[in-house]
Parts: C-alpha cells; structure tokens; sequence
C-alpha cells in the first residue's frame, strides 16, 4: 500500500484533529451546562433534592460520555501513528556526469 502524503495535507490534518478533540468537549460542556441549568427546579421536593449524600443528577453525568472520548483518543493515535509510519521520503537524485 503505497500512501504518501504532502507536509501541507499534514498540517492540515493535524490541525483539523486537534479542532475536533479540543471542539467536542468544548461543545458537550456547554450542551451539558445548558441541560443542567433547570434540574433543581425539576428535582425539587423529590427523594434526590432532600437527600444529602446525592451530589448529582443522572441528567448531568459526565461520566457518561467517558467511553467515547476513550475511543475518540484510541482512534485519532492510532491514525496518527498509521500516518507516521507510511510517511514516505525521497532522496533528491544527483547526476554526476556532467
């Protein structure tokens, strides 16, 4: 399999990926702030709103998003070490016969 890409394609690629692992948290923080606004208010006068040891709510779980950040990770490595070991060079050919 050849596979040989351009220092500019490179770039790109690596600036993309970190765009969408720096943007998707980025993105789920404020999806799950917005959502998590009115839950006292949803919860008030329940068993969960009385009760001390209860710290959160199963609306606001940020935990439940653990696994695919996980593979999100597992697959943007292995993508970039794919691309590392297919980097390809060529040496400059030099004709010496005058």
């Amino acid at each position: 399999m050849d596979f040989s890409i351009s220092g500019q394609m490179f770039a790109l690629g690596l600036i993309l990926t970190f765009a969408i692992v720096r943007g998707l948290p980025m993105l789920v923080k404020y999806l799950m702030e917005s959502k998590s606004n009115d839950l006292p208010e949803k919860y008030k006068g329940t068993e969960m709103a009385a009760s001390p040891t209860v710290k959160k709510y199963p609306e606001a779980n940020v935990f439940h998003f653990s696994g695919s950040y996980l593979r999100l990770g597992l697959v943007c490595s292995i993508g970039i070490a794919i691309l590392a070991f297919s980097w390809t060079t060529y040496e400059e050919q030099i004709d010496l016969t005058g």
